[in-house]
């Protein structure tokens, strides 16, 4: 036994009672007694252990297996633990292992084999390596050492056996760099004193490259492996062994490797040296096959790196072996000739290690073992042509190029780096794979610093022949790798061979324009950032270049936008900076570069010229061909013109601005004439316009005097028909210019002021107002507007205004006279320029009207102050309306609301000035208004009511902020004004009247002259029919103030003719407006003034109003104005627009004067009482007309009551008479009838006016009425009524003709205007009711209303609600009235038979649609509710609720109302009922509309009223359905259900129950696939499942939520808490997997019965949520997971499903395609594919934008080459081959995932990408399939289809499409970390003819625009797009391009022969499992009954009910106190209805 051996026995037994306890080692500043941590959380300790014996065959070995069972224990901890110290676990264990070695029974006992595997191998891996060894104390290092003896002499007893484990941990301990011997080094040896010949190793003193350690604990090691015998066995193992293997030997000799310094010489001669000679001769004879195969993995393919390094360290201690270097060199070019990707890595590996160790001295002894002499190196390279080999193959792998990095390097250093090699470099990247190209060209740049500079050369005229041929994408490539050249070049040397070479490859005839641009991009950016020694010199340089090539025409584009990028490349002088000539160096600013190159080379003048000469030849490129175009017309072949033109004109203005230069006269000259007199293109003109007015803005680029001569010179010379947008624009920029140049114009803010009216332009601008084109007309316009408007307080305004009307007058009488040359008819016959010189005088009106329009609406909303003389248009009274004024004042009072009478055309100051004289408050009081919390300043009480705007009933708020003078002083007579006494002192008191005479519309207003002119030009443009023309002038006329002259003239003729006799008083007034000449523009004019006088908008002329009023009236003006009425000659000729304004300002003079007529009549009644001449007839009459006139006119028409009566009382003998008589009410109604229709000019044609309503009705999309039609309309018809109040009689007369019983049906029935069917069946009724005391014409007016009821009405549905309302009313009023209306029984019992045959019609039709619209069933209820009031109480009761009778109040509760809730009621009384079978639309109740729902709750008080029988039934069935005690109590007192219904014809959404977004957004998707949703639903065995643990759920919930209630703890949990409840359920391991899918299925096929048949808003899947598992685990509900994830779980759970249910699994035969994973021979015609299916495509984003360029990339494949190349079994050889995987076979729904998610390793962080990613809706997968790659590479493959085994005689099936449309997107919108799902789906809705996009967000379903494309690009791509950001430190908001962070993500696509086959499923209904068809139901129900019980219309009913009844039963009490029957009824409902819900 060896010494060692013995010393550790001894040892052991010495210790043994020591180690009985647990022993600690130390760590450091953590020592515990019993377990102590050590540093990397390990321990060791020692416990004493017991052996047990364990059976082996018939034998019984002793081998301790809780010591291995416990070391497997401590190991495995997270502090793990190794038991080292004397006779604990591991020493026992190797012990108990050598003696079974020893025995040769080690193999036998399992045990054993795993100990060495695991436990052996990490305790000794552990204890010498980790970095806690230097923790641990003296004696455990002497415990590690007695265990690693042990381990030697364990792999000696196994030397011979092979053990590579052992090997491994033998290599291990001898390794002297392992920790433990490192820590250990200085030990001394304890075999010192043996005798040396006896020794195997010994310390190196003396030796060269020896240890200044000792390492004496390894030599022991050593020694002992000598002693037992190992060296012995390793050399007979070797040596004499056989089988032999490569990984064997490296096992063997790499521990003799490691510790060879300290072997003794007499080992190596004995054992050694053998060995290495046996190992040389080993690996030099494997043959080429066999070193291949070893060298195959990567594993083996290391193990000869090992065995070089070992025999290295070998042989360094043996003489004469250094040869083996050369074995080295051999075995590596070996393994490079024919080894695979590994062993070439490998072979590199050996190289790259030798190249840093190499030496370049060769008399100088290397320091380290590796090194080898770099010629030797060299020439190995050279002569065996290593370069050569390794480009063979491989380099489309990165990390090999990279090997060969260091290889290249190394021969350019040595100089053996020939010409040929760098060609071979460079062809083996020629044509290859892009990525081979990629990796080349790195490698490239990384060696050419290294090259010589004919290598250089030599490459760089490698990259100009391959340029020659080279595609575009390869010219890319090679421009990007020759950039990359020069990227680090910071002396310039390499940046300036590259720029030359760009230079080069940029000006070849054959490089196309993009890849030119490439080129010179990569040229400026090396400019930029390399040649940084040289950069100013060589920038100026290749200036210089560019400058040259101006000269060749054919490199001008690319010269100029060269030379603009160099010159960005120049920084930007400071502000103050001052340009020195005498510089120092070439350092130049931008604008000295450019200023030097004008200087030097006249850069402007020779680009102008090149302009010249290019313009010349584009003008004859052009006429040549007459169809080119700007974008087609290439003259240099390269570049479009409008990219010549642009380039040339940019160059120049960017040469302008940056090199501060003026563009001189010269040059502007040759642009101009050029582009713009010698244009090529009409878009030449236009570009030049647009360059010029660049040039000429607030830093104007060119000189003054060279602006004004083109000014003057050319633009003053070109047509103004001529011009553009772009050309006026240019003139607008000249113009100013000029003008401020000349200091006629001041530049002010973004516009100017005029300084001199005298401007240089002037002239062409009055000529581009008359003759520029229309469509940019507007700009002159407003640039002569604004010169005439923007004058300087300098110059004498008013002169000015007055000469420029002048000027325009001129030209208006000019083209006016120049018309009038013309006779009417005669221009048709003239020549064709007679006819556009004609329009042109035409046009120059109306542009000349135009601009005078403009100027006085700019002058107008100039002046600040209130208007006391209003223009003509607003003078008159407008529409008229009440606010609702509510005033607060500074008191602190509260407020108090009164009404205010205003009208549209009042400012808002006199509105002010009203408040303040409501409230009694002087004009010095600041009144605060606000409409809302909008403040009207004080600037606004300019503005009309109308255009703040308010509307009727508006709520104007007024706050006092302070006052002057007391609020009571308006009191004192002393503060009394008279507002005709001068002009106010304050601006509250009134407009200033002088001042604003001056204002330019007033100006003009005042001479008669211009508004004659204007009248006559008005009637000329009548005359000849110019519309436009006529528009225009009454367009004007409206903003001028009435016509000073006129209106004088007519306030003086009326004051005339009031003082003649009546006769001639009227003779004389028609006269004056009918003149004999007829004029409709005058009398049109003269009406509006009499309204504006009778009528006036401002109270300043109310003393002229009042005069105007008597003398008017006086002379007979109501007359006059009814005489127009009947007259068909007035305004005839006119037109339709000029008649209906002259009727519409007549019916407004009417209705005052009539209104006046009707109070004179009373007055006159009233006169004739006092003396007492009246008879009861006349008195009765005149109450009537009291009455009357009370309800026709608005409440809001104030100031017409309050005028009329002022007229009626002074004047009343004048306005009764004459009246209106028949003549005169039947056109009135003509009048309104045809306004009604839209055409006045059938106010004479009452059967043309039927007919056009009955056209009108029968034609959907006719456009309605205008609005003045509409007014008209509305006006007539209360003017209307007004005669017909005043003439009774007339009625009489009208109601029996036809055209009266077509006009009130066509008003009623036919018209669509709502408005005017409210107004007429208003006035209607006024007229029937209140304008006679006689029944006959109101019985007559009802019957002829019933008579349309069965025709007209039914056939007018939508539109007969006023219809219905009216003849309600009148019903109504004949019960108030106590009229006796014959038949009405009769009625009654039709209406109650409709109402029954529509109940029965709905209830037989299966979809329980009513068969009538709500408007007629609404009428209906509305006329049977009226009808009833006619019937006594014991009626009512039979109609209602009594055996034998209707039972109506049944019908109507259980059919109208509330069919859900009988149903409820039925389920509940018959629990057997909820299993019936019922259809889905049962419970929808007949009254559909909120209207009709009120009108049927009217119906039920009208059957209830006073009928204590019909009560009773009421109440009993409310009780029934709502008070019953059995719906669940509510918890708040407002409660109104949370859940809306679903939307018409809409889809059902499902709820989030936190963040299930991604659940909701996938369902939805599949749901909307028919035979996905059918499938689903097909199961009925699933669904009779569900049915039974969905009522076992029930019941759970219902004892659990008795126990709350118990517990008084009852609380809304499932909004709250379902998710939190749920997720907190844990995993249950123990959950059958079949049972989960199961489950998983029944609940779907329960969320998809209700979105098919539910009628909820959104569904809640609480039992999905339960149920399913992802990936086994349960789903936390407020945590989100990956949508795609979740679709892929839930296709597998649903598949399984159904395969447990032995249903087909429906959704792989739907979404399951395959794909074909393809390897293709190219050196063979053999192909190899295999089928993998799928689900879903998973698609890659980055690095593309298109769907289209991301499956190219899915299905390019990669190129298997070299050693690589695959091996055809058909050939039995490798040839090159393409792996690729495309698609074999396309699902019928294609699912595409955006791969937008990943996760990033380095941050920890998952990441999302928003690029930009765009898809088609149309998607062709035809280029991605097998097939067609197939036929593209020339071979034709069989289909799936085709290759399907066919029965004989079976029809060929047809080809499936490869074409999809898009059905469905999800989309992802948020970040990787979070966000929300949400998906569009493209689907037809229930009862639609086409499909429609709807966006379906959790509960919420809405129609989506995603049909447009811009926000279908929007919504699903990505990408950036420019949004408002707000800026809350500028306090703005400015716009910024952002991320999109919503964008697609799983995409759906349905195959085109799909469609048919779904749009079939679609139009049958899908049907559902029976039991889950009555739970839908059953929740629909519920849904439904507290739906209509939780409802506005119902509290209202219940409201209105019980005041109803109580205030009958007060009545009747008061009558007879003891009568009680009802009272404690209503008292019952009372409580039902306020506390039953809540207990």
């Amino acid at each position: 036994m060896s010494e060692v051996v013995q010393r550790v026995e001894e040892k052991g037994k010495e210790e043994e009672e020591d180690s009985q306890t647990t022993t600690d080692l130390p760590s450091p500043g953590n020592e515990e007694v019993g377990n102590t941590e050590v540093e990397g959380g390990s321990k060791v300790i020692v416990e004493k252990g017991s052996s047990e014996v364990v059976r082996s065959g018939d034998a019984v070995v002793d081998f301790p297996l809780d010591h291995l069972a416990r070391l497997d224990e401590q190991l495995g901890r997270p502090k793990w633990v190794v038991p080292v110290r004397h006779d604990d676990d591991l020493e026992r264990l190797l012990r108990a292992s050598i003696k079974l070695c020893r025995e040769g029974r080690d193999t036998e006992v399992e045990a054993c084999q795993r100990f060495f595997r695991e436990g052996l191998t990490l305790s000794f891996t552990r204890i010498l390596t980790d970095d806690a060894v230097s923790t641990w104390k003296p004696d455990i290092q002497r415990d590690i050492y007695n265990n690693t003896v042990l381990l030697v002499e364990l792999c000696v007893a196994k030397l011979d056996k092979d053990w590579f484990v052992l090997l491994e941990l033998l290599a291990l301990v001898f390794n002297p760099q392992s920790r433990w011997h490192s820590y250990n080094a200085n030990v001394p040896p304890e075999t010192c004193g043996k005798d040396p010949e006896k020794l195997f190793a010994m310390p190196q003193e003396g030796r060269p490259h020896s240890h200044s350690k000792i390492f004496g604990w390894l030599l022991d090691m050593i020694n002992l492996f000598g002693d037992l015998g190992g060296f012995q066995v390793l050399h007979d193992r070797i040596v004499n062994g056989e089988n032999l293997t490569v990984p064997l030997i490296a096992a063997l000799i790499r521990p003799f490797g490691y510790c060879a310094e300290f072997l003794l010489e007499s080992v190596y001669q004995k054992y050694l040296i053998p060995i290495v000679d046996k190992v040389i001769g080993f690996l030099d004879g494997l043959s080429n096959d066999s070193l291949k195969k070893e060298a195959t993995s990567e594993a083996r393919s290391e193990t000869f790196s090992s065995i070089m390094k070992s025999l290295r360290h070998l042989c360094r201690r043996m003489e004469g072996r250094e040869d083996i270097e050369s074995f080295r060199l051999k075995m590596i070019l070996r393994l490079l000739q024919i080894a695979s990707f590994n062993g070439k890595m490998n072979a590199l590996n050996e190289i790259n290690k030798i190249i840093p160790t190499v030496t370049y001295h060769p008399n100088f002894s290397p320091p380290d073992d590796d090194q080898m002499q770099a010629e030797k190196l060299a020439n190995w390279v050279r002569e065996n042509n290593v370069l050569e080999i390794v480009l063979r193959d491989n380099l489309h792998q990165p990390q090999y190029v990279e090997k060969l990095d260091k290889l290249v390097r190394f021969c350019i250093k040595e100089k053996v780096l020939s010409l040929q090699d760098l060609d071979r470099i460079w062809a083996c990247q020629d044509g290859k794979h892009e990525i081979i190209v990629k990796n080349i060209h790195d490698l490239l740049v990384k060696l050419a610093w290294d090259f010589s500079p004919e290598q250089l050369d030599h490459l760089f005229g490698c990259f100009q022949r391959s340029w020659v041929g080279a595609s575009k994408k390869q010219c890319e490539e090679l421009l990007e790798f020759i950039r990359h050249l020069a990227e680090d070049d910071k002396e310039g040397v390499m940046a300036v061979k590259v720029l030359d070479l760009l230079w080069n490859l940029a000006h070849r005839d054959d490089c196309p324009p993009d890849t030119m641009d490439h080129a010179l991009s990569a040229h400026i950016k090396i400019l930029d950032y390399s040649c940084s020694q040289e950069r100013e010199s060589q920038k100026l340089h290749w200036l210089q270049r560019c400058v040259e090539d101006l000269s060749s025409e054919k490199w001008v584009f690319s010269a100029l936008k060269h030379m603009k990028e160099i010159c960005l490349l120049y920084l930007e002088s400071p502000v103050n900076y001052v340009h020195s000539h005498h510089r120092q160096n070439q350092f130049y600013y931008r604008n000295e570069i450019i200023s030097h190159l004008d200087t030097n080379y006249h850069l402007l003048s020779h680009i102008c010229q090149n302009l010249e000469l290019y313009m010349r030849q584009a003008r004859d490129a052009s006429k040549e061909d007459d169809n080119c175009e700007p974008e087609t017309l290439y003259v240099d072949q390269r570049f479009s013109h409008t990219q010549q033109l642009l380039a040339r004109l940019d160059f120049v203005r960017f040469a302008l601005k940056d090199g501060q230069l003026w563009l001189g006269h010269q040059q502007a000259l040759m642009v101009w004439e050029s582009l713009v007199e010698n244009p090529a293109f009409a878009s030449d003109r236009d570009t030049c316009f647009r360059w010029f007015a660049k040039l000429v803005s607030d830093e104007p680029d060119i000189e003054p005097d060279t602006v004004k001569k083109i000014f003057t010179e050319k633009l003053h010379r070109m047509p103004p028909q001529h011009l553009t947008e772009n050309g006026f624009r240019c003139f607008d920029r000249f113009f100013r210019m000029v003008n401020i140049n000349e200091r006629r114009l001041s530049a002010w803010r973004r516009g100017f002021i005029t300084e001199n009216v005298d401007l240089v332009g002037l002239d062409y601008l009055w000529k581009a107002v008359l003759l520029a084109p229309d469509s940019i007309v507007y700009k002159p316009i407003e640039l002569l507007k604004d010169v005439y408007t923007n004058l300087s307080n300098k110059l004498q305004q008013d002169q000015i205004h007055l000469d420029f009307i002048q000027t325009c007058m001129q030209r208006l009488q000019v083209a006016y006279d120049n018309l009038q040359q013309f006779q009417p008819g005669q221009i048709e016959n003239e020549p064709a320029d007679i006819q556009f010189g004609f329009n042109t005088e035409i046009t120059k009106l109306v542009r000349c009207l135009s601009l005078l329009k403009e100027y006085v609406i700019e002058c107008d909303e100039e002046y600040q102050d209130e208007r006391g003389i209003p223009a003509h248009g607003k003078a008159a009274w407008g529409r008229a309306f009440l606010l609702v004024v509510r005033y607060s004042s500074h008191h602190q009072q509260p407020a108090e609301d009164f009404e205010l009478a205003s009208h549209s055309n009042e400012t808002i100051a006199a509105v002010r000035r009203h408040i303040l004289q409501r409230l009694k408050l002087s004009y010095q009081s600041r009144l605060e208004l606000s409409v809302g919390n909008e403040v009207l300043r004080v600037t606004d009480d300019r503005r009309t009511v109308s255009a703040v705007p308010l509307r009727d009933r508006a709520v104007l708020n007024a706050k006092l902020l302070f006052s002057n003078v007391s609020e009571t002083s308006m009191n004192s007579s002393d503060n009394s004004t008279d507002s005709s006494e001068g002009s106010p002192l304050n601006h509250m008191e009134g407009p200033n009247i002088e001042t604003e005479k001056m204002l330019p519309s007033v100006l003009i207003a005042t001479e008669q002259k211009n508004i004659d002119f204007f009248l006559s030009l008005c009637d000329f443009a009548i005359l000849r029919g110019f519309p436009q023309l006529r528009d225009s002038v009454r367009n004007l006329l409206k903003l001028l103030p009435t016509g000073t002259r006129m209106l004088g003239e007519m306030l003086d003729h009326c004051r005339d003719c009031s003082q003649r006799d009546s006769v001639s008083a009227f003779n004389s007034l028609r006269s004056y407006f009918v003149a004999p000449t007829p004029s409709p523009s005058r009398t049109l004019y003269l009406l509006e003034i009499s309204h504006a006088m009778l009528m006036p908008s401002v109270d300043f002329r109310d003393s002229e109003s009042v005069d105007f009023q008597v003398n008017f009236v006086v002379c007979g003006g109501l007359k006059l104005l009814l005489s127009f009425l009947t007259d068909k000659t007035l305004l005839a000729d006119a037109g339709n627009v000029m008649k209906r304004s002259a009727m519409m300002t007549i019916m407004k003079m009417l209705k005052l004067l009539l209104m006046a007529s009707a109070y004179g009549c009373i007055v006159h009644v009233v006169q004739d009482m006092k003396n007492k001449q009246v008879s009861d007839e006349r008195h009765k009459a005149a109450m009537v007309l009291q009455t009357a006139l009370q309800n026709i006119i608005p409440v809001n028409e104030q100031k017409l009551r309050h005028t009329a009566s002022m007229l009626a009382r002074q004047y009343w003998e004048k306005l009764i008479s004459p009246l209106p008589d028949v003549s005169v009410v039947r056109s009135i109604q003509l009048l309104a009838w045809s306004a009604a229709c839209g055409d006045v000019s059938l106010s004479s044609e009452p059967t043309s006016i039927h007919n056009a309503f009955t056209m009108l009705s029968s034609s959907p999309s006719s456009r309605g009425v205008d609005t003045e039609d509409m007014h008209l309309a509305r006006d007539s018809l209360e003017v209307l009524s007004l005669s017909l109040a005043i003439s009774p009689h007339v009625l009489t007369s009208l109601e029996t003709s036809q055209d009266w019983k077509h006009f009130v049906i066509d008003t009623l029935l036919l018209i669509r205007n709502r408005l005017i069917r409210i107004t007429a069946a208003d006035q209607l009724f006024y007229i029937v009711t209140k304008c006679s005391f006689s029944t006959s014409s109101f019985i007559s007016f009802i019957s002829l209303l019933f008579s349309g009821v069965e025709s007209v009405a039914k056939d007018h549905a939508p539109t007969s609600g006023e219809f219905f309302r009216l003849l309600a009313r009148l019903l109504n009023h004949a019960h108030q009235a106590s009229v006796q209306i014959a038949g009405l029984d009769k009625l009654l019992e039709e209406e109650l038979k409709w109402l029954l045959k529509v109940r029965e019609d709905t209830l037989a039709s299966p979809t329980r649609q009513c068969p009538v619209e709500g408007p007629l069933l609404d009428g209906h209820l509305s006329l049977l509710v009226e009808l009833l009031t006619f019937r006594s109480v014991a009626e009512r009761h039979h109609i209602g609720s009594k055996s034998g009778g209707e039972r109506l109040i049944e019908i109507v509760m259980s059919d109208f109302l509330f069919p859900a809730s009988r149903l409820v009621k039925e389920a509940r009384e018959n629990p057997d009922s909820e299993k019936q079978e019922l259809s889905e639309y049962v419970a929808q109740p007949i009254c559909s509309t909120t209207e009709c729902t009120q009108s049927a709750f009217k119906l039920l008080n009208a059957l209830c009223a006073g009928c204590s029988e019909n009560i009773a039934t009421l109440h009993q069935l409310l009780s029934s359905y709502f008070y019953s005690g059995q719906d669940p109590p509510l918890c708040e007192w407002e409660f109104i259900p949370h859940i809306g219904p679903r939307p018409l014809k809409g889809f059902v959404g499902l709820k989030n129950a936190g963040a299930t977004c991604y659940m909701n957004s996938v369902l939805q998707q599949l749901y909307t696939i028919p035979p996905i949703r059918v499938g689903i639903l097909a199961v009925e065995e699933a669904a009779k499942e569900f049915v039974v643990l969905d009522e076992q759920e029930r019941e759970g919930e219902k004892k659990e939520r008795k126990q709350r209630e118990r517990l008084n703890n009852i609380d809304d949990v499932e909004d709250e808490s379902e998710g939190q409840a749920l997720q907190s359920v844990p995993s249950s391991s123990s959950d059958d997997r079949k049972d989960t899918q199961k489950k998983v299925l029944m609940q779907l096929q329960s969320i998809f019965s209700h979105l098919l048949e539910g009628r909820l808003q959104f569904h809640t899947p609480q039992g999905f949520w339960r149920e399913f598992r992802l990936w086994g685990d349960r789903v936390n509900l407020r945590e989100q997971h990956d949508a795609f994830e979740f679709f892929n779980c839930l296709v597998d759970n649903l598949d399984e499903g159904l395969k447990t249910f032995s249903y087909s699994p429906v959704l792989s035969e739907v979404l399951g395609g395959a794909f074909a994973d393809q390897k293709i021979c190219r050196g063979c015609p053999h192909r190899y594919s295999r089928e993998e299916s799928f689900t879903a495509l998973n698609i890659d984003i980055r690095n593309q934008q298109h769907l289209f360029e991301s499956l190219d990339a899915f299905v390019k494949g990669d190129l298997l080459e070299g050693a690589n190349a695959y091996h055809c079994e058909k050939c039995d050889k490798k040839v090159d081959t393409v792996k690729r995987l495309c698609i074999s076979r396309l699902p019928k729904v294609l699912v595409i995932q955006l791969k937008r998610f990943d996760y990033d390793w380095e941050r920890e962080t998952a990441v999302k990408f928003n690029d930009y990613f765009e898809f088609p809706r149309e998607l062709d997968m035809s280029p991605y399939t097998a097939a067609t790659l197939a036929k593209t590479e020339g071979e034709e493959i069989p289909s799936p289809e085709e290759t399907e085994q066919k029965i004989p005689g079976d029809k060929p099936e047809t080809p499936v499409s490869t074409h999809y449309h898009l059905r469905g997107i999800v989309v992802h919108s948020g970040q990787a970390s979070g966000g929300h799902y949400y998906s569009f789906i493209r689907v037809r809705p229930q009862g639609s003819g086409s499909p429609k996009w709807f966006r379906f967000d959790d509960g919420e379903v809405v129609e989506a625009k995603i049909d447009d494309e811009e926000e279908f690009k929007a919504q699903c791509f990505g990408g950036d797009y420019t949004g408002e950001v707000y800026d809350h430190v500028l306090k703005k908001t400015h716009y910024r391009r952002q991320k999109r962070w919503w964008s697609a993500y799983l995409l759906f696509y349905d195959r085109a022969d799909q469609c048919p086959v779904f749009d079939e499923a679609l139009q049958s209904p899908t049907a559902i499992p029976k039991p889950m068809k009555s739970i839908v139901h059953k929740q629909n129900l519920e849904f439904l009954h507290h739906k209509s019980h939780y409802s506005f219309p119902y509290f209202q009913f219940m409201k209105n009910f019980l005041i109803l009844n109580g205030n009958h039963i007060k009545a009747v009490l008061e009558r007879n106190p003891h009568m009680t029957v009802g009272v404690g009824t209503l008292v019952h409902m009372c409580e039902c209805f306020f506390f039953s819900p809540y207990l």
